[in-house]
C-alpha cells in the first residue's frame, strides 16, 4: 500500500498520566502506563531502541518488532510494545486526552503485508487526504474494521457519536463564512434530536433518511427558516412538535426561500384544547415537494372553540407557497374547533401566490363535531391561487359544517383557479363544496365536487364540474365550432351533437311562435271559432283575464248596436244601444236652499251611499242678490275643504265652480256641510249649492 499522507490512528494507545520531552509512554499488557528507564533513570526518546540482556526478548513479525521484558519491577512484568523504524525527522505523538497516536512524517507511512493472508488485527482510522492502495488481487482485510475519515469541504456532520457535533444548532453555529458562492450542508446522522433549530442562510439540513432522523420539540418552534432573504433547503428529515400549550409551530418562515424535500412534518398532542400549526408562512417562498404532513390533535373540547390554521399563510408581496406531490392527513377531536387545512390570511393591499398541485389531503373531524372546517380558507384578494389535480376528502360523524373551499376576500376581489381536483365532503350535518362570497370569483375547470349541500354564497362560480358521478354542470357557455349559429341542436344517428338545418327543421324564430303554449295547440284550435266575423253565442268566460276594447284619444264613435269604445281624452266609456251613449266616472249634483242668512251654519247636503271624491264646488243666487252669500265647505265630521278660492255665486248663466284642493275624499254614506261666512242681503234669496264628484271602482 502507498504511504498515508497525513496521519494514522492505530492500535497503540499510549495513555500517560503526563507527557514531557523526556518521556515515552508504551501501552503494556496490564493496560497501565510505563516509562522507559534504566534503573529508575528516564531515558530520552531515540530513533532506535536497543534492548540487551537475558530479560529482553524481541521478535519481528509483519514489519513490527515486539519485545517482551521480564526484568525490572514487578509492575512491568510481561509488558510488550511495538516499534516502527521511523525516517529521520519523523515522529509519533501520543494524546492522552483522545487516546490517539498521530504519525507525522515527510515521507508518509507504509504498512506492507508479506503474505496473502496478512491482516491488521486492530481498528484502523485514516484521517485527512488519505489514500489506500491495494496492489494485486489480495486486497485489504481487517478483523477490526477500517474507517476512512476525509475532510469534506463545506459539510458539517451531526451524530449522536462520531460526528463533528452532537447538536444541529451547534453545527449551524459553527459556520461563519456561508455565502451565495459558499453554501454549506449540515449532514445529520440517525437519531432523535430534541432542540429548537434556527437555520442560517445558504445552509441546508440533510438527514440520513426521514425514517431514522428526527428533529423534535415540545414547545415553541421546532425549525425556523433563515430569517433573511437567502435560500436553503431541508431534506430527508422528520420535523415534529408535541405541544402541551397553544402556539406550537413545526416550521416557521418569515423571509427568503426554503425548499423542503422528502420530509415528514408532524404535530401531535393529546392535551385538551391545544391548537398549533404545521407551517407558519409569514413571508418568503416555501416549496414542499414529496413531503408527508400530519396534524393529529386528539384532546377533548376546550371551553371555547380553538382556531386550527394548520398551514397558515399570510398574503403579502413576498409570500409564495408551492406544494406538490405531498400527502396530508389531519385528525382533530376537539368537538367545537374551527379547522382549516390551508388558511390564507390577508394583509391590506396584498395578494397571495399559491400553487397547490397533485397533493392528497384527508381531514377528519372525529367525535361529536359541531364546529366548522375547510380545506382552503382564503381572505386574500387577487387571482394568484391555483389548485391543480389535488384529491381532498373531508369527513366527520354527521355533525358540524364543512366547506371544501371558502373564498371570502377582504376587498371582495378574490379570484381562485381550480383545475381537475377531486373534492369530496361527506358525513357532516352540512356539506358544502364551495362557498364564494359576494364580489369574489371561483373558476372551476373539470373539478369533481361531491358535496350533498352543493355550493353557496353570493359570489360568482364559473364552473365546469361533475357534482356527482355521471353528472356534468357548466355555468358558462359551451361553444362547438362544428355547429351552425342560430340553429337547433340535435343528435345524429351516432348520438353526436349537430345542427338542425332550417331547410328541414323549424328556425329559432318559428319556435318562438309557440313560446308559453301550455297544452296541445291543435286541441286548442279545435275548441275555438274563427276570430274575424265570428258570431259568438252563449256565455264566454274569460277566466279573470282583461278584455281589451278599442281606445284612444280620437276614437271612432260606435255606429251600430253592440259596439263599444274608450274615449281616453274625456276619460269616458262609449257604447251604442239604440243610439250612441256615454258612461262617465264624473257626477254633478246640487241642493237648493231658500232664505239664506248669515246664521246658516253646518247645513248638511249631498250624502251618498258610495265613496267618492268631491273635486269642485259652486253656487248660484236666485233673487235680488244685493249682497250675495259666501260659503265654506267641510265633510260631515266638520273637516274643512281647502278651496282654490271662495265661490262667487252667479246670478245668471252657468254656475261658478272652484277647485277642492284637499279634504274632498268622502267615505260611503258620508255627506257635506256648508257654512255662510258673511252678512247676506236680502235674506229672502234662494241659492243653489252645486258640487262635482268622481267615483272610483266600487
Amino acid at each position: 500500500m502507498k504511504k498515508l499522507l497525513l496521519g494514522i490512528l492505530f492500535f497503540l494507545c499510549f495513555v500517560p498520566s503526563a507527557f514531557s520531552d523526556s518521556e515515552i509512554t508504551i501501552s503494556g499488557a496490564t493496560s497501565s502506563s510505563h516509562l522507559i528507564q534504566e534503573e529508575g533513570v528516564t531515558l530520552r526518546p531515540r530513533p532506535y531502541l536497543n534492548f540487551t540482556g537475558s530479560g529482553a526478548t524481541c521478535t519481528d513479525l509483519n514489519g513490527i518488532t515486539t519485545c517482551a521484558i521480564t526484568g525490572g519491577s514487578s509492575s512491568g512484568a510481561g509488558d510488550t510494545f511495538k516499534t516502527w523504524d521511523l525516517p529521520a525527522g519523523d515522529n509519533i505523538v501520543a494524546d492522552s486526552t483522545t487516546d490517539t497516536v498521530t504519525f507525522t512524517g515527510s515521507n508518509g507511512l507504509s504498512i506492507t503485508g508479506t503474505g496473502a493472508s496478512d491482516t491488521i488485527a486492530f481498528g484502523l482510522t485514516l484521517s485527512g487526504d488519505a489514500t489506500i492502495d491495494s496492489a494485486g488481487s489480495v486486497g485489504i482485510s481487517s478483523s477490526g474494521g477500517i474507517e476512512v475519515e476525509t475532510v469534506k469541504q463545506q459539510t458539517v456532520t451531526v451524530a449522536k457519536a462520531g460526528g463533528d457535533y452532537t447538536t444541529i444548532q451547534g453545527a449551524i453555529n459553527s459556520i461563519s463564512d456561508n455565502a451565495t458562492a459558499k453554501r454549506y450542508v449540515v449532514l445529520i446522522y440517525p437519531g432523535v434530536y430534541t432542540e429548537n433549530v434556527v437555520m442560517e442562510e445558504y445552509v441546508s439540513l440533510v438527514g440520513f433518511d426521514h425514517e431514522t432522523t428526527e428533529i423534535t420539540s415540545a414547545s415553541g418552534t421546532t425549525v425556523t427558516a433563515p430569517p433573511n432573504t437567502s435560500d436553503a433547503s431541508i431534506s430527508n428529515l422528520t420535523l415534529t412538535s408535541t405541544p402541551t400549550v397553544d402556539g406550537g409551530i413545526v416550521l416557521l418562515m418569515t423571509a427568503g426561500e426554503l425548499d423542503v424535500y422528502d420530509s415528514y412534518i408532524k404535530q401531535t398532542s393529546a392535551t385538551a384544547g391545544v391548537e398549533g400549526k404545521l407551517i407558519d408562512l409569514n413571508a418568503g417562498e416555501l416549496k414542499l415537494d414529496h413531503c408527508y404532513l400530519n396534524y393529529d390533535l386528539d384532546g377533548s373540547a376546550a371551553p371555547s372553540a380553538q382556531q386550527h390554521n394548520i398551514i397558515d399563510v399570510l398574503a403579502s408581496a413576498t409570500t409564495e407557497l408551492i406544494m406538490q406531490d405531498c400527502d396530508y392527513f389531519a385528525d382533530i377531536a376537539d368537538t367545537d374547533d374551527i379547522a382549516k387545512s390551508i388558511n390564507v390570511a390577508h394583509a391590506a393591499g396584498e395578494t397571495a401566490v399559491l400553487y397547490i398541485n397533485n397533493n392528497r389531503f384527508k381531514q377528519n373531524m372525529s367525535g361529536a363535531y359541531t364546529g366548522t372546517c375547510s380545506w382552503i380558507y382564503s381572505l386574500a384578494d387577487g387571482d394568484d391561487i391555483h389548485l391543480i389535480s389535488n384529491s381532498l376528502h373531508l369527513t366527520s360523524a354527521l355533525n358540524g359544517t364543512a366547506y371544501g373551499i371558502l373564498l371570502n376576500s377582504d376587498g371582495d376581489a378574490g379570484f381562485m383557479h381550480s383545475t381537475a381536483n377531486h373534492i369530496q365532503i361527506e358525513d357532516f350535518a352540512t356539506n358544502y363544496g364551495l362557498s364564494v362570497a359576494g364580489g369574489d370569483t371561483f373558476s372551476s375547470h373539470f373539478d369533481d365536487v361531491v358535496a350533498g349541500s352543493g355550493n353557496t354564497g353570493l359570489g360568482t362560480i364559473k364552473a365546469v364540474q361533475s357534482p356527482s358521478d355521471g353528472n356534468f354542470v357548466v355555468s358558462g357557455t359551451i361553444t362547438n365550432s362544428g355547429l351552425t349559429a342560430s340553429e337547433m341542436v340535435i343528435t345524429d344517428a351516432s348520438k353526436v351533437l349537430s345542427s338542425a338545418a332550417v331547410a328541414t327543421y323549424p328556425s329559432l324564430t318559428e319556435l318562438s311562435y309557440v313560446k308559453d303554449v301550455t297544452s296541445a295547440i291543435q286541441t286548442q284550435i279545435n275548441a275555438k271559432g274563427a276570430i274575424t266575423g265570428q258570431a259568438w253565442t252563449g256565455t264566454h268566460d274569460f277566466g279573470g283575464s282583461i278584455l281589451e276594447i278599442p281606445n284612444g284619444a280620437t276614437v271612432t264613435d260606435p255606429a251600430s248596436v253592440g259596439q263599444v269604445a274608450i274615449d281616453s281624452t274625456s276619460d269616458q266609456f262609449l257604447y251604442y244601444g239604440t243610439a250612441q251613449r256615454v258612461l262617465t266616472y264624473k257626477y254633478e249634483d246640487s241642493k237648493t236652499v231658500e232664505n239664506i242668512a248669515a246664521a246658516d251654519d253646518s247645513v248638511p247636503f249631498g250624502s251618498k251611499s258610495y265613496a267618492r271624491v268631491v273635486t269642485h264646488v259652486g253656487c248660484r243666487c236666485i233673487g235680488t242678490c244685493t249682497t250675495k252669500a259666501e260659503f265654506s265647505f267641510s265633510d260631515s265630521a266638520a273637516n274643512a275643504f281647502t278651496l282654490s278660492a271662495t265661490p262667487t255665486c252667479a246670478t245668471t248663466g252657468a254656475a261658478t265652480y272652484v277647485t277642492v284642493n284637499s279634504g274632498g275624499a268622502l267615505i260611503a254614506g258620508e255627506g257635506m256641510l256648508f257654512n255662510v261666512t258673511n252678512s247676506v242681503s236680502p235674506e229672502t234669496d234662494w241659492y243653489e249649492i252645486m258640487f262635482v264628484e268622481t267615483v272610483t271602482a266600487d
